[in-house]
């Protein structure tokens, strides 16, 4: 995978609720990132296979990034943002989570 693209990967998980990436199960989130990110970039066959090894082996960290946002999220004094979406990213977000 190339670095623009391991990027962009991180600034979709930054980007997307983390309500989503807490809630699911492990191999549902594994495949709803693959899926959703796919949807957005259209990636190739060879680069599905190593996001999916990727994300695999990520989860975890997925998810511990996902819990302090939440937290952040609940108490809003300790509020912040790491990656700002676009407006086009944040639209697109909006409508794939529904």
């Amino acid at each position: 995978m190339t670095p623009s693209l391991l990027r962009q990967f991180w600034k979709f998980v930054e980007c997307t609720q983390a309500a989503i990436l807490l809630n699911l199960d492990d191999a549902s989130l594994s495949q709803w990132l693959l899926a959703q990110f796919n949807h957005q970039q259209h990636l190739e066959g060879y680069q599905l296979d190593h996001l999916n090894s990727y994300i695999d082996t990520r989860l975890s960290l997925i998810r511990d990034m996902a819990s302090d946002r939440y937290s952040d999220f609940l108490n809003p004094e300790r509020l912040s943002c790491p990656v700002q979406c676009s407006s086009e990213e944040q639209q697109w977000y909006s409508r794939a989570l529904g």
